[in-house]
């Protein structure tokens, strides 16, 4: 122990040797000996703070082929270039180039980070349409997030003068929906999606027109939505739309579950905590050759870049 000796043993066959050794910064060395000869030496040393990141390939050099991969061991050293088997920062990885990074750990069993980062897409149906009839569809006062619809039919139901054995009416028809929103929707992709409900209609969010005079179609009305039209909780979705021609009112829908807010959270940057000075990703290639590099960073140490080579090869034949 830095440089004092605490004594010789004799290894029997099968056994092991220990030292109850007081513990002291610097340097541990342990030395094995046969017939008086040096044979094996090891030691371990107190090392300093974290101060830099050394990124380990298995390979530097993979297939574009989009199967490769590239194993790489994530190192946290000390200014000395020794690793820190007491560091446990928390790395960020980037890469540029024609690969994709599929992967991340670090052994820890008792870990609670995600080895993925991938996007989640959720649902969120529009419920309770009501609709009533109105004299034109420009300029309408019903499209407004507080404007009182309790006296309005249910969206969906046989009209009164349906039911009476009249036609259906000739004039335009506004129609509300409500959906719940969760609280939190920043940095959310955000959509709205809703089946035609009249030869024209207009569509729009909490009084906010999202787009107009959009002709009928057998698909779904898709449209992106800017976060800021949309509210935690209660949210009102209105439909301005002329009657479809030679059609009866949409009886047949539910009023229920017609339409949705669609809430597309991106994949986070990737992550991952060391464990006893040590990380793990896994890059993989894309079918396509060229340099990629992964960039791994720690508040307070040296970033460093890790250079690999997909090259072009011979894919493999795909079974339609």
């Amino acid at each position: 122990l830095n440089g004092e000796s605490l004594g010789r043993k004799t290894m029997e066959k099968n056994g092991h040797l220990e030292w109850k050794v007081n513990y002291e910064p610097g340097t541990l060395l342990a030395r094995g000996y046969n017939d008086g000869k040096e044979i094996v030496t090891d030691k371990v040393e107190t090392t300093g703070e974290p101060a830099a990141i050394r990124l380990i390939p298995d390979r530097t050099t993979i297939k574009a082929n989009g199967e490769d991969v590239s194993v790489i061991t994530v190192q946290i050293n000390d200014a000395q270039g020794r690793r820190v088997p007491t560091a446990g920062n928390e790395i960020m990885f980037g890469l540029a180039g024609p690969g994709k990074i599929i992967g991340v750990g670090n052994g820890d069993p008792g870990s609670h980070e995600p080895d993925r980062y991938v996007e989640e897409a959720a649902s969120f149906s529009i419920t309770n349409w009501r609709s009533q009839t109105v004299d034109t569809t420009e300029n309408r006062p019903e499209v407004a997030f507080d404007f009182d619809d309790s006296g309005w039919q249910p969206a969906f139901g046989r009209l009164d003068s349906e039911r009476n054995g009249q036609p259906p009416s000739a004039q335009p028809r506004a129609f509300r929906g409500t959906v719940e929103l969760p609280v939190n929707l920043n940095g959310k992709k955000l959509s709205l999606s809703v089946p035609s409900l009249g030869e024209e209609q207009s569509f729009y969010v909490n009084g906010n027109l999202v787009a107009q005079n959009v002709h009928q179609t057998n698909t779904v009305h898709l449209f992106d939505l800017d976060p800021v039209l949309l509210r935690p909780g209660k949210n009102v979705i209105a439909i301005v739309a002329t009657p479809m021609q030679g059609r009866r009112n949409q009886g047949e829908r539910s009023n229920d579950h017609f339409g949705a807010i669609h809430v597309l959270t991106p994949p986070g940057d990737w992550k991952r905590s060391a464990f006893n000075g040590l990380a793990q990703v896994i890059v993989q290639s894309i079918q396509r050759p060229g340099e990629i590099a992964l960039k791994a960073s720690s508040p307070g140490m040296a970033s460093t870049e890790l250079k690999l080579q997909a090259q072009e090869t011979v894919l493999r034949p795909v079974v339609p």
